[in-house]
């Protein structure tokens, strides 16, 4: 099959052997399992990373900031009725004020955004964190557990396979040779490479 740009898409394999496919998957389930307290503390400087770019603002300064503006145009109109300012310097502190509010209230909005955005973030991560410590329970030569943990497969050309599984927010490349065995035309798997990618 050929794509728009003229590149060569698809399998480039005669054939794709089932092995071949579950081969690379109980290779992948693998390298998570020994490979899972290093997953784990990349995860965990997510967390950190993430908690430090998190700059929220003051929100109760800023709430109150607000508050004694909201003030401020008051006293502003006691004023004007005093005959202190007049109705010229009183419309131009309402708009001064009314402007310094909506920004203030907006500084708050994006914070409380921010805040909570970074919070699924977090949740998120330690979910993926659970879920790499749990993988020692999968039964991985069980094949059939591989339909519930698989997202998706690319498979790529010479010989390379894209696994995506649910529980990971990135996926493996496995690069992997076929070496014939005399045994009745069969074909043992050999991996060469396994490298996570985005």
């Amino acid at each position: 099959m050929t794509a728009a740009n003229g590149d060569i898409i698809g399998c480039d394999n005669k054939t794709l052997l089932v092995e071949s496919i579950e081969r690379c998957i109980k290779f992948v389930l693998q390298n998570i399992q020994i490979s899972k307290a290093e997953l784990e503390k990349q995860f965990l400087d997510d967390i950190r990373q993430i908690q430090k770019d998190q700059k929220p603002a003051d929100i109760e300064a800023l709430k109150n900031e607000v508050e004694n503006l909201k003030q401020k145009k008051k006293n502003a109109i006691d004023l004007m009725l005093e005959g202190l300012i007049s109705r010229d310097d009183l419309a131009e502190q309402n708009e001064f004020y009314t402007q310094r509010i909506e920004e203030l209230n907006k500084q708050i909005g994006d914070s409380t955004d921010m805040a909570g955005t970074f919070e699924k973030q977090i949740k998120q991560i330690k979910s993926y964190i659970k879920t790499i410590n749990n993988t020692d329970k999968l039964d991985i030569e069980d094949t059939k557990v591989y339909a519930d943990i698989v997202d998706r497969i690319v498979v790529q050309n010479n010989r390379l396979i894209d696994i995506y599984l649910t529980f990971l927010p990135f996926g493996y490349r496995v690069a992997y040779t076929l070496q014939k065995t005399n045994r009745h035309q069969k074909f043992d798997v050999i991996i060469d490479s396994c490298e996570i990618i985005s």
